[in-house]
C-alpha cells in the first residue's frame, strides 16, 4: 500500500488556469490530489484523533440526557458546540493545538461561529491562530 501511495504521488503537478492561460506546471511535494479518495481516508485519521483527543472536561459542553454533544463531524467539515463563550474560546484553541502538533491548518475565512440566545443580544470575539473569527447569523 505504501509503495503504490508513493508511485501515485511520485510525479504530482498542478497548473494554474489564469484568463485563458495555463502556468507552467508546478511539482507538489504535500498534500493529496484534489479529489482523491485518500484525502477524505486522511481527513477520518486526524477527526477520529482529534475526538479522543478532546478536553471533556470543560464546563460549557453541552449535554441531553447522558449524551454529551461537543461536536458534529460531516466528511470534511465540523460544527462545535458550547454554552458559552469562554468554553467555546478554549475548544477552538484545544483544537488549534492540535492542528500544530500535526502541522495542519485550520482555514479562518471558512470558519464560522453562530450564536443561539434567548434575549438581549451579545457580542463576543472568537480567535484562532490570532485571527478573529466572523460571527453570522446563518450559514
Amino acid at each position: 500500500m505504501v509503495n503504490a501511495l508513493k508511485a501515485m504521488y511520485s510525479q504530482v503537478k498542478a497548473t494554474v488556469n489564469y484568463r485563458n492561460t495555463k502556468s507552467t506546471p508546478i511539482i507538489s511535494e504535500v498534500g493529496v490530489k484534489q479529489g482523491d479518495p485518500a484525502s477524505s481516508i486522511l481527513c477520518l485519521f486526524f477527526l477520529n484523533d482529534l475526538l479522543e483527543n478532546k478536553n471533556s472536561s470543560i464546563n460549557g459542553i453541552i449535554s441531553i440526557d447522558d449524551l454529551k454533544l461537543v461536536m458534529l463531524l460531516f466528511a470534511d467539515d465540523a460544527a462545535v458546540f458550547a454554552n458559552d463563550p469562554v468554553s467555546l474560546q478554549s475548544m477552538l484553541n484545544d483544537i488549534e493545538l492540535y492542528c500544530n502538533k500535526w502541522a495542519l491548518k485550520l482555514n479562518v475565512n471558512k470558519t464560522k461561529v453562530m450564536i443561539f440566545e434567548n434575549g438581549r443580544h451579545t457580542n463576543y470575539d472568537f480567535f484562532l491562530y490570532n485571527s478573529k473569527i466572523e460571527i453570522v447569523q446563518s450559514f
